[in-house]
């Protein structure tokens, strides 16, 4: 066996064992998603009373399946961390919006690419109302839009526990965007809007169709921001508006030193308010504005 690996014998508890044979099952039951692996894999959940992380990216998890697991987070007194990227849809997200207002010990939740929309980001934003566990929100590429910005932002001003939120790309416009970077600002418990974690030096936004708003929840994360250092925006749909909101941030921002925003749609005005920001910027060495459409005035 590898030091990595569990070691059977007398000496391994019965914990150890419990573990081990849970990890095995839940191995085969994902590895069978779609048809009769989703009723292996929800049964199991019924029974789990050792796993704490479970991943199910990318599978074929119809909203059936996405039900039921919701219906488990009822009772579920162990499951911490939940990844359903790229799998359900706004029914599911209702049912996750449910069991989130009664499940005590889920503290991430990450619901990426599932394009939940209004519908689905309105349930969620319901339990945030009153869940007071979670922490950790990926809601990345939904499709929620102002409205269900809107009701994601009315729950963050009562909810006093979530850190952590994912919300770029989601079809939100600069007047969707606004009332959450007030809000980030005043709620300081938060960290960040879009899906930076504490410890993260680096940014790889490149080439993700992130638009002026969603530069707006960048820049609102850099005004705080105490350890990233790299961030790359290049290729993507950041115009003037997005830029100046970057480069307020700029002015506050003491830590980071690569900025990379080529290759967007960066004008005249756009130049002119990074250029007033680096004025009072000490830190940043390094930036990439290549491939914009900056003229002479910029």
């Amino acid at each position: 066996a590898t030091p990595n690996e569990p070691v059977a014998g007398p000496m391994m508890d019965a914990r150890a064992k419990a573990a081990a044979l849970s990890t095995e099952r839940w191995r085969v039951a994902a590895a069978r998603i779609g048809g009769r692996g989703e009723a292996e894999l929800t049964d199991e959940l019924k029974r789990n009373v050792v796993l704490q992380t479970l991943s199910l990216v990318n599978n074929q998890i119809d909203p059936w399946c996405a039900v039921a697991i919701a219906q488990v987070l009822w009772d579920d007194v162990v499951l911490t961390t939940l990844k359903l990227s790229i799998n359900i849809g706004e029914e599911g997200a209702t049912a996750l919006g449910v069991a989130l207002k009664v499940n005590t010990v889920l503290t991430t939740l990450d619901l990426g690419g599932n394009y939940i929309r209004a519908e689905g980001a309105a349930a969620i934003a319901e339990a945030l109302r009153g869940n007071g566990v979670l922490t950790d929100l990926n809601l990345w590429a939904n499709g929620i839009g102002d409205e269900g910005a809107k009701a994601i932002g009315e729950a963050l001003a009562v909810n006093g526990v979530l850190k952590h939120i994912n919300l770029l790309r989601n079809n939100i416009t600069v007047e969707g965007a606004a009332p959450l970077v007030e809000l980030f600002r005043e709620r300081r418990h938060m960290k960040s809007l879009c899906g930076l974690k504490p410890d993260q030096a680096q940014a790889d936004l490149s080439s993700q169709c992130l638009d002026d708003a969603d530069a707006m929840l960048i820049g609102a994360d850099l005004e705080f921001n105490e350890v990233l250092t790299e961030l790359d925006l290049c290729y993507n749909d950041i115009e003037d508006t997005g830029a100046e909101a970057l480069a307020s941030a700029l002015r506050v921002n003491g830590v980071l030193k690569f900025l990379h925003i080529g290759a967007n749609g960066i004008g005249d005005e756009g130049a002119a308010a990074i250029a007033e920001a680096l004025r009072g910027n000490a830190v940043l060495t390094d930036l990439n504005l290549s491939g914009n459409g900056i003229g002479d005035e910029g």
